[in-house]
């Protein structure tokens, strides 16, 4: 994981939303140091559980966090525009189905696993 990257989306994202380094500390339950170094991109120890919880305080999705460049799409979205005019009605329902679905899936709160 990138954390200088990933600290610069925090700040702006903290930033938009009004909140100090310390509000958002108290959310996650760390100290404003934590949130500082995170922010500038000086603790290589940031576990996924803890960018989870900033993204949740953030009000954001974790791949908030990871844009993909503008420039840059997704090989297989290229590949689906690109043949979603040939498709049958049928096979391109299957495919609002499916991203609909996706929709619900990604909405439920998800379980941790042991």
């Amino acid at each position: 994981m990138d954390n200088v990257n990933v600290g610069y989306y925090i700040r702006q994202r903290r930033i938009e939303l009004g909140l100090t380094q310390i509000q958002l500390a108290q959310k996650i339950g760390k100290s404003s140091q934590v949130i500082s170094n995170w922010e500038r991109g000086y603790s290589p120890s940031m576990k996924m559980g803890e960018l989870a919880s900033i993204a949740q305080a953030l009000q954001v999705n974790v791949n908030y966090f990871f844009p993909a460049p503008n420039n840059q799409m997704d090989k297989r979205l290229q590949y689906v525009i690109k043949n979603y005019p040939q498709l049958t009605e049928h096979s391109k329902n299957i495919i609002d189905a499916i991203i609909r679905s996706d929709k619900k899936t990604q909405k439920q709160p998800q379980k941790n696993a042991l």
